[in-house]
C-alpha cells in the first residue's frame, strides 16, 4: 500500500518479506491474509494493509465477523519516509494493533518518523534475512499491545523446528 514507487527488484523483495512475515503469524486460531504488490484481497475498512491477521471463527459461530488481531505494513529502504508516515497514521487508526516492519538498518529512522508524527499504538519491528530466512527484531520503541507479537516472539522470532535444515 505504498505511496512511494519501488523498483521491480525492491517490489519483489517487499512482496517476499510480506509473505515471510505473514507465515510467522500463522496459527490454529488465526487467519493471515496478505496484499502483496497491488493486490486488494484483504480490506480493513477502506484500507489494504500488507498483512491482516484475523481470528479464526469456530464453526458454531461462523456467522460472526472475525476480530482483526493485527494490521501490518512492510516497508523497504526507499519507503521509510515522511510520505509513507501518513499511510502509517491511517493504518494505526483502524481499531486493531498496528505493526510496522522496516529493514533492520532503518529502525532508528522509522522510530524518528513515528515519534515526529506522534503515532501511538505502533509495534515497530526490524527485519533482515539471515541465511535466506527472515528474522524479526523488536524495536526499542514498542507501544502496541502484546497481540502485535508474532507467535513465539520475545526479542526475536526464532526459527520453528519445521524450518530448520
Amino acid at each position: 500500500m505504498s505511496v512511494t514507487p519501488r523498483s521491480t527488484k525492491e517490489q519483489q523483495d517487499h512482496d517476499r518479506a510480506i509473505e515471510d512475515i505473514a507465515l510467522l503469524y500463522l496459527g490454529y486460531d488465526r487467519l493471515v491474509l496478505t496484499n502483496p504488490g497491488n493486490a486488494r484481497q484483504a480490506a480493513v475498512g477502506r484500507a489494504y494493509p500488507d498483512i491482516v491477521v484475523k481470528e479464526r471463527v469456530p464453526a458454531p459461530e461462523a456467522r460472526r465477523e472475525p476480530r482483526i488481531l493485527l494490521v501490518g505494513e512492510v516497508e523497504t529502504a526507499s519507503t521509510v519516509s515522511l510520505e509513507e508516515a501518513a499511510t502509517w497514521r491511517g493504518l494505526s487508526r483502524l481499531g486493531a494493533p498496528f505493526a510496522l516492519y522496516v529493514p533492520q538498518g532503518l529502525l532508528d529512522q522509522a522510530e524518528r518518523l513515528v515519534e515526529e508524527q506522534s503515532l501511538s499504538g505502533v509495534a515497530l519491528w526490524g527485519y533482515a534475512y539471515v541465511f535466506g530466512r527472515i528474522k524479526l527484531t523488536a524495536s526499542r520503541l514498542i507501544t502496541a499491545p502484546s497481540a502485535a507479537s508474532p507467535v513465539g516472539a520475545q526479542n526475536t522470532v526464532p526459527l520453528r523446528p519445521t524450518e530448520s535444515a
